[in-house]
């Protein structure tokens, strides 16, 4: 067997046995990689373009969207980046989205139809998805509702989602439940300034939440 046969018939163990890949499957792979990323970039591309034609429907109980000063605060709290896979489980009007810098894979979930469809979110109560639905993220800012504490249930729930080293900022309503359940956990407390959504017609009292595992 001449040299060139050997090289060839060496080859040809290695990739049965699954030490290196035959060309035609590293293309696939890579093909597989670009598709993946192309599909984030246009479901990026699509809310953007939701966001920036802006939200008609205001009048949905317990909605008081973050004001925009506040929603730039939480999204450098939890230091997003170009790259980040990025989740909002209570999106509302998309406040929060519109202060996430380009180049996050961004995923939106809002329970109410017409407000979904309008930031081209996913339609669906958070409380009923796992990660196996939406996968897991690195980051994860939020407004929950307030009401009958369901802030305290939506937050323990999105802790799930986080990669390891992953960061969640939250707003919450700053009550003595809120405190018990949540105040242990986090990895830092802000007690906000009375009036702090008063812009958004509401004069609760508001906790900033970092968690940080």
């Amino acid at each position: 067997m001449t040299p060139t046969e050997k090289g060839a018939a060496l080859a040809a163990r290695r990739i049965s046995r699954g030490a290196i890949l035959a060309p035609h499957l590293v293309t696939a792979m890579t093909s597989e990689r670009r598709e993946a990323a192309k599909e984030a970039a246009s479901r990026a591309q699509e809310l953007r373009s939701a966001l920036k034609a802006g939200v008609t429907h205001t009048s949905t109980p317990q909605l008081f969207p973050t004001p925009p000063a506040l929603a730039r605060r939480m999204v450098e709290l939890a230091d997003v980046r170009p790259g980040h896979r990025v989740l909002e489980p209570s999106a509302g009007t998309g406040r929060l989205l519109q202060a996430l810098p380009p180049g996050c894979d961004v995923a939106a979930v809002e329970i109410n139809t017409t407000l979904a469809r309008q930031i081209n979110a996913r339609c669906a109560d958070f409380l009923s998805l796992s990660p196996a639905d939406i996968g897991p993220f690195d980051r994860i800012v939020m407004n929950p509702p307030f009401a009958n504490a369901q802030d305290v249930r939506h937050i323990l729930h999105a802790r799930q989602f986080l990669t390891p080293g992953g960061v969640l900022v939250a707003l919450c309503a700053n009550g003595p439940r809120q405190r018990a359940a949540l105040q242990p956990l986090a990895t830092a407390w802000h007690d906000l300034p009375a009036g702090s959504f008063a812009s958004e017609g509401t004069g609760v009292n508001v906790a900033l939440l970092e968690f940080k595992p």
